[in-house]
């Protein structure tokens, strides 16, 4: 702390590996069976990821950006090869 002013700045590492996961969803999603894998881990993180963004303020458009492309490709995985 200087001067009463805090330096520590809070990261939300879910959010990042939600956004990772939810943007690598791309390649993965040609894999017939493990493809659904980074989609889901993609909207768990999401899901902490905004839960954390709240009570720290920061990484919130990051882990709804993942938990978005995590939703949409595994609803477009389920649809396209599953049914």
């Amino acid at each position: 702390m200087i001067g009463g002013i805090s330096t520590k700045s809070g990261s939300n590492g879910a959010a990042i590996i939600s956004l990772i996961l939810g943007i690598s969803s791309l390649g993965f999603i040609w894999i017939p069976i493990f493809g659904i894998v980074p989609p889901a881990l993609a909207i768990a993180f999401g899901g902490i990821g905004v839960w954390r963004a709240n009570k720290i303020q920061h990484g919130m458009g990051m882990a709804v950006a993942g938990l978005v492309l995590g939703i949409a490709l595994g609803i477009w995985k389920i649809f396209v090869f599953f049914l």
